[in-house]
Order: structure tokens, then sequence, then C-alpha cells
């Protein structure tokens, strides 16, 4: 069952993310996906707070699951467990901006925590062995380009207008890395054996 598990969760979690922002972008008037930001999606007093309240939860708990079922699978496979352990920062920023929305004083205060998903895609990059894991080493490179294109908003007009495309380049990125090590990893513990943490 693990291997099903960790290839639904990787496969809903990003689904369920990308659903939640269109829906609250089509709740929300006069909401722009390009130069509007996700925290605004469910910022204070906008028609789709309560939603996003509720829908972020749901998504923490998705993320969670996800990143158990990834860090077992580690174990399984006797492959460094830092890449999923490192995971586990993204359910608890959702639940954050979910507890704290943008207008709340501590929204902005949930400091590194979502870099540290950027840090497992990097150590599952140099931490997996070449040999059987290429794939998801390549899909590990993939994702972390991706994400890097967030400093896009050192660079006009990115950084003044267009902030929302910018976070969504860490959010695509995210994505694609969970779908592909959910796939990828899913199949090797189908047909692998047993391991224990290394």
């Amino acid at each position: 069952m693990l291997n099903k598990n960790f290839l639904v969760t990787g496969v809903v979690t990003p689904a369920l993310f990308w659903a939640i922002t269109f829906i609250a972008g089509s709740i929300n008037n006069n909401y722009h996906h390009l130069k509007d930001t996700i925290s605004g999606l469910g910022e204070i007093g906008v028609p789709a707070e309560k939603f996003m309240r509720i829908a972020l939860l749901l998504l923490a708990v998705a993320a969670t699951f996800f990143s158990v079922y990834f860090f077992q699978s580690c174990r399984y496979l006797k492959i460094s467990v830092w890449p999923a352990a490192l995971t586990f920062g993204l359910p608890i920023s959702i639940l954050w901006a979910g507890v704290f929305p943008m207008g709340n004083s501590l929204h902005d205060k949930q400091g590194p925590l979502p870099l540290l998903l950027l840090l497992g895609m990097i150590a599952a990059i140099f931490l997996w062995p070449k040999q059987n894991f290429r794939k998801e080493k390549l899909a590990s490179l993939i994702a972390t380009l991706i994400v890097l294109l967030i400093f896009l908003r050192f660079v006009k007009p990115f950084g003044n207008e267009y902030e929302g495309t910018i976070q969504r380049f860490y959010y695509l990125g995210w994505s694609v890395w969970y779908v592909a090590i959910g796939v990828l990893l899913s199949r090797k513990i189908k047909t692998g054996k047993p391991g224990t943490l290394i």
C-alpha cells in the first residue's frame, strides 16, 4: 500500500493546491493570477477568506501525508531521508498561512519554512545515489531550476508588476517535484525490497 499511498498523495496534493487557487480566484472580485499574490486569495476581508482557511487546512493535511509517505519510502528504498524530512516545512507553512492570513501581523513571520522544500530538492540531487536514481535526481534538478525562477523578482517588471507570477514559479516547482517523485519512487517501491534507514 505504501507505493499507492505515496503516488496518490504526490498527485493529489499539488492538484488540490491549484484547484484551490483557481476556485478562490474566481470567488474574489478582480483577482489577477499573474499580478496578485497567493496570500491575497485568503486576505482578511476578501470574499474567499473563509474558503481559503478551510481549504488550506485540508491542503496542509494532504501535504503532511505526502511527507510521511515520502519519508517511509526513502527508508524502504535505503536512500537518504533528508529530502523527505525537509518537505515537512511545506505543510507547516500552508497551515500558518491559513491560521494567520494576509492582513494578520503574524502572516509574514514564518521565516525560512518555504525554503526548506528547496533544500530538500537540492539534497535529493546530491544525496541520492546515481545508480538507479538518475530520473529522480533529474526531476529534482528540474524542479529546483523552476523554483529558482523566483529570483526574477529582482528583474523588472516581474518584481514590481507580476509578483503573482513570481510566486507561482515556487508552487509550480514543488508541484512538479511532488508528482515526479511520487510516480518514480512508487514504481521502485512496487518492484523493490524493504530496506532500513541510512
